[in-house]
């Protein structure tokens, strides 16, 4: 049986329009909102709680009991005395605009047309693209069949906003605002790139959560890589606004000396989930939104919550298809609501640049290829002459054409020849020169180098060694 709880609260918000022509949402943040979902938090079931001080407003109208900290929960006692407030308000308006239409008056038509697209234009934005298409799909019906679907999914959290709102006071409201604009558009742009939306803003206790989906409505077999390929570039993201943020801030007169001591208190938290959910409409006639729901979303949304500053926690399930192309640390499982064991979950540190998938490739026998390896390895015996050359192998997928290439890469090992080996990965192809990047860190070893400055006097330091200095500019502009 579907029950809820609802938190009340009362007071100031921060309310934007944020986005640009492509993609557009009214974002709601701060203030009362994080105090109304404290309040839910604190009743049961069918219970209706109030935030502190609501009290004085609401005890000549209903009877109240103190509920948690400082709370106070609404006594149903009214039986069925209330009256169903549900209200046909926007009928007659519409019947109306209809009448438009019938006019002789061929200006007037054609001014309604025009309104009425432009509006719908303006709206438009507000959707994600592939729910507007759904919309105009099943526009007779004004509704559309739900779906099961396995997905990623994905919760941002940016903490922070509202504090620094708070403190920077009313002056820095337009420098802010045209920041949170910059961010909801590169957000945006990285996960759309990714082959994801975002579906949803919604206020958090701690900032506000972007829900993002890998997978609907169009589906492939590396959501959960691309999702977590996003979140990286998310964070990378974040830190370059941060940088542009702060000196816009301290260009303004009058700001507080302590406020940027440690840079502005923003904060990005992240966690990405696997597997069954349910999309597709619901509400009301007149009201009515595109829900995304399931037990991997609940799931995704507390691993946010779970996440420190910069952490993208995965589940157990997106580990299992990502451990080749990402590093991940092993958590201790984690125990949450609505779950009777403890969740294993794992914690994401950088794409993996190393050749284990190549390796593992390399572990079984190769059986049927010996014509192809065989031209394979004759090229192999060109390089060691001091000849190079270069050897396109195509085919379809899943006939083995990884499993041939490791069995190459076996043989040059085994003549102390150096492999540099990279992959065009699909959630990776809006990023040029993906295999070069993967191919070359690897070679480099850079991942052994904690800071940039490191990094580059490694890459110098071999080309130097082989003679190759001329190349150093060009690879460290490129990796670092």
């Amino acid at each position: 049986m579907l029950k809820m709880s609802i938190g009340l609260a009362r007071g100031q918000f921060f309310a934007a329009e944020i986005g640009n022509n492509q993609r557009m949402e009214y974002l709601t943040t701060g203030g009362c909102l994080p105090l109304a979902m404290i309040a839910e938090g604190k009743a049961e079931p069918e219970e209706i709680s109030v935030a502190p001080g609501m009290e004085a407003l609401l005890g000549d109208h209903f009877r109240l009991h103190p509920g948690p900290d400082g709370h106070h929960i609404v006594v149903d006692d009214f039986g069925e005395s209330l009256d169903d407030y549900e209200m046909d308000i926007l009928s007659s308006r519409r019947r109306r605009d209809r009448l438009l239409l019938l006019e002789n008056d061929l200006t007037a038509i054609i001014q309604a047309i025009e309104e009425s697209l432009t509006m719908v234009e303006h709206l438009a934005r507000f959707f994600p693209p592939h729910v507007l298409n759904l919309i105009v799909a099943h526009q007779k019906e004004r509704q559309f069949t739900g779906e099961h679907r396995i997905v990623s999914i994905m919760f941002v959290n940016l903490r922070g906003f509202e504090t620094l709102l708070n403190i920077a006071g009313p002056d820095a409201l337009p420098v802010l605002t045209r920041w949170l604009n910059s961010y909801f558009i590169t957000t945006q742009e990285v996960i759309h790139e990714a082959g994801g939306s975002i579906g949803h803003i919604v206020s958090y206790v701690k900032g506000f959560n972007l829900l993002c989906p890998f997978g609907a409505p169009l589906t492939d077999e590396e959501m959960p890589q691309r999702a977590v390929a996003a979140a990286l570039h998310l964070n990378t993201h974040l830190a370059q606004l941060i940088q542009s943020l702060e000196e816009q801030l301290r260009a303004l007169p009058g700001l507080p000396p302590d406020l940027l001591s440690q840079g502005p208190p923003l904060t990005q938290h992240i966690g990405i989930t696997y597997g069954p959910i349910y999309t597709g409409s619901a509400g009301w006639r007149e009201r009515r939104e595109y829900v995304t729901l399931g037990d991997d979303v609940n799931l995704s949304a507390r691993l946010t919550s779970q996440a420190n500053s910069g952490q993208i926690l995965i589940s157990g399930e997106v580990y299992d298809r990502v451990y080749q192309a990402f590093n991940c640390k092993a958590l201790p499982p984690m125990q949450f609501k609505g779950k009777t064991m403890a969740v294993p979950v794992y914690a994401v540190q950088r794409r993996a640049l190393t050749n284990l998938w190549l390796n593992e490739a390399a572990s079984g026998p190769l059986i049927g290829r010996e014509e192809s390896l065989s031209s394979l390895l004759d090229a192999v015996k060109t390089l060691q002459e001091g000849k190079g050359n270069a050897v396109m192998l195509s085919g379809e997928t899943g006939i083995g054409k990884t499993r041939l290439i490791a069995e190459v890469a076996r043989h040059a090992y085994r003549h102390n020849i150096e492999v540099l080996a990279g992959r065009c990965l699909a959630y990776a192809q809006t990023h040029p020169f993906t295999p070069w990047i993967e191919a070359l860190w690897n070679w480099f070893q850079l991942e052994k180098f904690p800071d940039a400055t490191a990094r580059r006097d490694q890459i110098r330091q071999m080309l130097d060694a082989r003679k190759l200095q001329f190349l150093a500019e060009a690879l460290v502009t490129l990796l670092i």
